[in-house]
């Protein structure tokens, strides 16, 4: 992921760019602004994707190759205990709707 102090210097850039009359330090101002953002919605895409991701491994290890693949490769604990850990987030987020 993209380092959050990079995002604060980007910001800090524009805001501290001083404002002045020229087109250049407008379209440099401009240009930095674009480049922050883009840099942030590759952010968030990144996000979805690794959550993406984690789901789709999350339903392969459900299946019988799937399980192979854990015990084969030695992750199965590590799989077991991230399930684990997201299944009592769940129920945390679900006691708290309840009350």
């Amino acid at each position: 992921m993209i380092n959050h102090s990079l995002y604060c210097l980007l910001l800090l850039l524009f805001w501290s760019w001083p404002d002045m009359e020229s087109v250049q330090n407008r379209v440099f101002k401009a240009d930095l602004l674009n480049l922050f953002l883009w840099m942030r919605v590759i952010d968030l895409f990144r996000l979805v994707w690794e959550s993406s991701l984690i789901d789709n491994l999350l339903n392969f290890a459900g299946t019988p190759k799937g399980l192979l693949l854990l015990q084969q490769t030695g992750k199965m604990n590590e799989c077991v205990a991230y399930m684990n850990e997201r299944y009592n987030k769940k129920l945390q987020v679900q006691e708290r709707v309840l009350l």
